[in-house]
C-alpha cells in the first residue's frame, strides 16, 4: 500500500493534514473517512478502518478536521458539528479536483463523523455510492438516554481524569458539553436524515458502546434507512479496542461482496 501525506485548506484558510492510502493493484474507487469528536486521522480506530477499506481495494483519504484534536491551526473550543460538516465538504471539493480521484465514492465515518456523512448524503444524494457508519452518533437525545447508568459512571470517571490532567498541565481540555458545541449539536438528528438516504449502508455497532447510543438504538436507526444492514460486534467498546480484527473483517466482507 502506498501512503501520501497532504495538507488541505478549509474555506477559512485553516490547514487540515490528510493521508491518502492507495492499495496495490487495481483501484476500485475512492473513500473519504471522517473521524469523530476530539479525534484525529491517526487515531488507532481510524487507522484500522482506513486500512480495512484499502484492503478491499479502495483508496481512502483521512484528514484532521480544522478544529479537531490535533489540527495545526485548531481551536478546540470553536469546534462544532456544523464546522465538521463544512470541513468535510471542503475536503470532498478538493478530492474531486485531484488527478488521483476515482469514482465510485464511498463515504465513511466513525462516531460524530458518521452523523456528518449521513447528513451530507441526504443533501447530496448523487455524491456517493455507499455509506459505512462505524459506531455512529445519532442525536443528543439518544446519546444521553441509552444505558444511562453506565454513561453516568463513565462520564464521572472521565471528568475526574480530565480535571487532574488540567491541574497538572495547566492546559484546558476540550469539553463537548461546552455550550456553543452542544447548542450546535442540537440541530442534528441522524434519524431524520436516514429515511431520505437510499444508498446501500452498513452500520457497525459496538456491543458495549458507552460514548454514543448503543446497538439497540442503532438497530432502530438502521431500520430507518431504505437499504441498510447492521452488524453488532459483541463486547466491543466505542473505539473497538481488542476487537480490531472483527471490525476489519466486517468492513472488508461488506465492501468486497457488494
Amino acid at each position: 500500500m502506498q501512503v501520501r501525506e497532504l495538507v488541505i485548506l478549509n474555506r477559512n484558510g485553516k490547514r487540515m493534514p490528510a493521508t491518502l492510502r492507495v492499495p496495490e493493484g487495481a483501484v476500485r474507487g475512492t473513500a473519504l473517512l471522517v473521524h469523530g469528536l476530539a479525534a484525529w486521522k491517526e487515531q488507532p480506530t481510524i487507522v484500522v478502518i482506513a486500512n480495512a477499506i484499502a484492503a478491499a481495494g479502495y483508496q481512502v483519504l483521512t484528514f484532521d478536521g480544522a478544529d479537531a484534536l490535533r489540527g495545526p491551526d485548531a481551536s478546540y473550543w470553536n469546534s462544532t458539528t456544523s464546522g465538521f460538516i463544512q470541513d468535510m465538504e471542503d475536503v470532498l471539493e478538493y478530492m474531486r479536483q485531484q488527478d488521483w480521484f476515482q469514482q465510485p465514492l464511498i463515504l465513511s465515518g466513525h462516531s460524530l463523523g458518521a452523523l456528518c456523512i449521513v447528513h451530507y448524503a441526504r443533501k447530496h444524494p448523487e455524491a456517493a455510492s455507499k455509506l459505512l457508519l462505524v459506531a455512529p452518533a445519532i442525536s443528543w437525545a439518544t446519546d444521553r438516554r441509552d444505558r444511562i447508568v453506565e454513561r453516568v459512571k463513565w462520564t464521572a470517571k472521565v471528568v475526574k481524569i480530565v480535571k487532574e490532567k488540567e491541574r497538572v498541565s495547566g492546559e484546558k481540555f476540550f469539553n463537548p458539553l461546552y455550550p456553543p458545541w452542544i447548542l450546535d449539536y442540537f440541530k442534528y438528528d441522524t434519524r431524520k436524515d436516514a429515511p431520505h438516504v437510499t444508498l446501500p449502508t452498513l452500520v457497525i455497532s459496538a456491543g458495549n458502546d458507552l460514548i454514543v447510543a448503543g446497538p439497540r438504538e442503532q438497530a432502530k436507526l438502521s431500520a430507518l434507512f431504505p437499504d441498510a444492514q447492521q452488524v453488532i460486534i459483541p463486547h466491543a467498546s466505542h473505539i473497538f479496542h481488542e476487537h480490531e480484527k472483527q471490525l476489519t473483517d466486517t468492513i472488508r466482507k461488506w465492501l468486497t461482496s457488494s
